[in-house]
This record gives C-alpha cells, structure tokens and sequence, in this order.
C-alpha cells in the first residue's frame, strides 16, 4: 500500500487508485464536475486540479495514479488561480438565471463559483444563446445553456444503463448533448437517474420543473416498492414547516386476500390477527404495464410488488378455487384485484389506498395509509431486509392496515 501526501497529510492507498479517489476516502475535498465514482473518467472538466510539489503546473486529480511518496497539494496558489481561471470560462455563457433554476441550492457550479472565483466576468461581450428547454425524452428536458458537457450523463447511458442514448455532437464551443436517432432516451428505464447527477440546472425533470426548491425538501430513507429487487432510496418531500396549504376544503367464516405491498409487520399483524380466521392468500398488487420494462440484467425485477417474498412465506398464492360459492365474505387487502371473481352473494370488504373502481364495488371500503405515511420493513427476493420510515403524517381519516386488524377480528 502506497503512502502518498495531500496537503502534508499522510495517507495510505491502494495500488490502482487515483488521488481523487484516495482523497474522497479521506474526506478531503477536490472539486469536480465530469468526475464520478461510478463512471469513466473523462478528464474534460479540470477543475479537479491539483499541484505535485516541487512541479511548476497543474495536473488533474481524477486521472493521476497514486505513487509511493507522492505529494499534491490541492490549495497552492498556482492550483487556486488555475480553477478561478476555469470558473471564468464555466461562467463565460453560462445564464445567470439562478433564481429560477431548479438546480439552485444544489448546483457545484454555484458553489465553485463562490469558493474559487467569486468575481464578476472577466468578457464584455453578450453571452451566447443556446437551445432552451430541449425535449430529451417524455421526462426530460435539457437547457444547453446551462450544459457544461461534463458528459456525465452520456457516460451513464453508456456504462450504467447501457441504453447508449445520449452522445454529443459537433465539436467544439459547438458541442452539445443530443438523443441518438435509434435509442430513444423513453427506453432507458434509469433515464431519470442522469437528472441527479448532472452537476448543473441542465438537465430538468418534468414532473418537477418549477414546483419546489431543494431548501423546502427532506429525504426519508425508504425501499423502492416498484419491484422485487427492494432497492433502498430516498424519498425527498416538502418540509412540515413548508407545508403546501390549500386555499379551500379538497375534494378529494371468510377469504383474505393478502396484499404483496404490505410490510414485513403488517403481514406479522394479519397473520396473529386473522390468520386462522380465514383462508388466506396472497394476491398480486401490481402488475407491469403497457410499455413499462419487465426485467434486466442490472435492477429491475420481473415482479413490480416489494414484498412478495415475506408475503409467500406466510401464504400461499391464490389458486382458481380459493374463491368458490362457499365463500360468503371475502376480506381485500390492497389492490389489484378484480372483483368480477367475488361470489354473487358473498360480502366483500375493501382495505384500500386509493379512491378506485374496485371502491364502488366493495360492500365496506375502509382507507389505509401508504407506504409514505407508515414505518415497516420489506424483504426482496434475495431475503434482505430493508426498513422505511413515514415522510408525512396520515390522515385522521385513515388508519394503519397492521392496527387495524386486531379491530377486524373482534367486529
């Protein structure tokens, strides 16, 4: 293991890394734009200058491989007036629209311009204009005003998602970021992912362009119930203290039906609860849609329910004959199911998120919380349990389905 100095500090690395990544490790902070941990390096930002003492210019950290006794430094002069010099050129054409960007409080460039350069631009000359509001897909949009082509996101559709969707074109102070014509940007399932990495306010998400700001926003830890794989996430949501107010009222004997969506104590619950009351099985919640991706080599799993393997190992799943004309009541946690297969005379209970068809046809219709509202645990299908946690209060109105079928089994 190689010991090489940042800044005099003494630091052990491993054979292969770069200085940028020595220093990530470290917690020492250099720069970057075009640079990622899970990407190529691509080098064609330069910001992440660093000096090698006892050398009389700058060199990039993000491709310089460590060496016993390497020494760097990532605040001399020379490497400060080399990134003011870069933000000058950044900023050059960049807009200065910060006010109604969605990127701001969250935009490097920002950050970089007030820690590195801080001063008024250097040209006299009108910045030039460049294509606003592109349609790169259904969902996103790129402002090439803003582009600095750190070519994050080309690089992410080639090495991540390997849908090879994004590329540049023309050369240049021409260059910008552009769809290819046979791999529409729509067919990469993790498109929205480039929104996140892009450094700056280029790449806007239609579903949130114009609606929050980051300050207004908290994230939660939580699990992607999109599918079995049970990914980990964030969800980010508006602040209580920031909370949107409405200027008037909105409008807005037996077989159970298990949900698949419902966590790990959820299903603990109605299995102490209504377990042996009724035949139990487990349904399936959700199903792939129309055009939506079934499976891949990478994340998505076939199954779009989050619990499925916990749900299994309490029940088994619903066969053809689970519901016949001896059933007289049938208990619905969930949805997805399709009520044309319910007995004529038997009595159906409805444990439901949303206001759907599948309300109407229910005898009883009682609201239960959603995943954003609730605490819980999922089990993907490698046996991984991952908890969530509540990003908003429920509704008065509303209860928790694991509370509420304790209640279920004294009616």
């Amino acid at each position: 293991m190689p010991e090489i100095f940042i800044d005099g500090r003494s630091l052990q690395a491993e054979r292969g890394q770069t200085v940028m990544q020595v220093a990530v490790a470290s917690g020492i902070d250099i720069p970057a734009f075009c640079w990622h941990p899970e990407l190529s390096v691509a080098g064609n930002c330069r910001i992440c200058a660093v000096q090698v003492e006892g050398r009389s210019w700058v060199e990039i950290a993000c491709n310089m491989p460590v060496s016993e006794g390497l020494r760097v430094l990532t605040h001399s002069e020379l490497v400060n007036d080399y990134r003011k010099s870069l933000m000058q050129l950044f900023t050059l054409n960049h807009p200065v629209d910060c006010g109604i960007c969605d990127k701001a409080g969250e935009c490097t460039l920002q950050d970089y311009h007030y820690k590195y350069n801080g001063s008024p631009s250097v040209s006299l000359e009108p910045k030039v204009k460049a294509t606003k509001f592109y349609p790169l897909s259904k969902r996103i949009v790129l402002d090439n005003e803003r582009c600095i082509l750190c070519t994050r996101c080309v690089r992410f559709t080639h090495e991540i998602s390997r849908s090879r969707a994004l590329g540049v074109v023309d050369r240049g102070d021409t260059s910008l970021i552009r769809p290819a014509e046979d791999h529409p940007l729509d067919n990469d399932p993790y498109s929205d992912n480039i929104v996140d990495i892009c450094p700056v306010g280029a790449l806007l998400s239609r579903s949130f362009f114009y609606k929050s700001r980051v300050w207004y926003l908290e994230p939660t830890p939580s699990v992607c119930p999109g599918c079995a794989r049970g990914c980990t996430v964030h969800i980010w949501h508006r602040k209580r203290e920031w909370k949107l107010h409405a200027l008037d009222k909105c409008h807005n004997t037996a077989v159970a039906l298990v949900s698949n969506w419902g966590s790990n104590e959820e299903l603990d619950a109605f299995r102490r609860a209504l377990g042996e009351r009724c035949a139990s099985f487990v349904k399936e919640d959700w199903k792939p849609q129309a055009g939506e991706p079934l499976e891949d080599d990478f994340l998505i799993r076939a199954d779009k329910n989050p619990n499925t393997t916990a749900a299994l190992a309490l029940f088994p799943t619903i066969d053809a004959g689970a519901l016949g004309d001896h059933v007289d009541l049938v208990l619905v946690w969930g949805e997805g199911f399709d009520f044309a297969g319910v007995p004529p005379h038997a009595r159906t209970i409805l444990l439901g998120s949303y206001v759907a068809e599948e309300s109407e046809k229910a005898d009883v219709f009682i609201p239960i919380s959603i995943q954003t509202e609730r605490a819980g645990h999922y089990t993907n299908f490698r046996g991984v349990v991952s908890a969530f946690g509540p990003c908003f209060p429920k509704k008065d109105s509303v209860a928790h389905a694991e509370a509420l079928f304790a209640a279920l089994a004294g009616a």
